[in-house]
């Protein structure tokens, strides 16, 4: 009950704080003070004196000629620049060298989203993948990828040199062609000897199945000719 009689005492204070609020916004205690005004007395605006004449100046005695004056005159000049360090240029940069190319093209793969070129270096054997607008990896990084077509790439150096590389299909292997071939002729002829040897060992297996037959068929016909004997005595 006593907890219920503070609450309700906020309450009531509370409200009361906001009309109060809502009076006030309205503009209850906050009024402006009429302004009296003396018509037949009204105040003069300031205007610029007048200076006098001054010996060996050229400053004139109409205050409008004085302000024309002081903006001709301004405070800074209008050449006024903020100081800027001079660059030492003293010290010549180094040249920029960029080394020969050296590499080779060992394959390209052009898709409908990207296209890749496999270059190898051949200053260190070693094979990557690029696309296009890459540069190359270690010594030949002054060079960059441009293009890729089927069958060649074309890189650009940094000093606007430009290289193309062809993909070669049969590269070292051109020049092994006539020992392939002899060892392919040597390989038919070996392969021709293998079958004859087969053949003929074959022939002689078959041989063999037959003369052993007629020897099996001849025991059989000689023990029937031995046992129609035998019977015959028997009798």
């Amino acid at each position: 009950m006593k907890n219920n009689l503070f609450g309700q005492i906020l309450i009531i204070a509370l409200a009361i704080f906001l009309v109060v609020a809502s009076i006030q916004m309205l503009g209850w205690g906050n009024s402006i003070e009429e302004i009296q005004i003396d018509e037949e007395n009204l105040p003069e605006l300031p205007v610029v004196p007048k200076v006098a004449n001054v010996e060996g100046s050229d400053v004139k005695t109409d205050g409008m000629d004085l302000l024309n004056k002081v903006n001709d005159n301004p405070l800074f000049s209008e050449d006024r620049k903020p100081f800027v360090e001079p660059i030492k240029t003293t010290e010549e940069l180094p040249e920029l060298v960029i080394s020969e190319l050296k590499a080779q093209l060992t394959g390209v793969v052009i898709t409908p989203e990207q296209s890749y070129a496999m270059i190898l270096d051949t200053v260190t054997n070693e094979r990557s993948t690029y696309q296009v607008g890459m540069p190359l990896e270690g010594e030949q990084g002054g060079w960059t990828l441009e293009s890729i077509e089927s069958r060649k790439v074309t890189l650009v150096s940094d000093d606007d040199k430009t290289e193309e590389l062809e993909l070669e299909v049969f590269s070292g292997d051109l020049g092994n062609g006539k020992g392939k071939g002899k060892n392919k002729g040597k390989n038919k002829k070996n392969e021709a000897e293998a079958v004859t040897a087969s053949d003929a060992a074959q022939q002689e297996t078959s041989d063999d199945k037959r003369n052993s037959a007629e020897e099996i068929r001849r025991k059989i016909a000689e023990r029937r000719a031995q046992m129609r004997a035998n019977a015959a005595k028997d009798k």
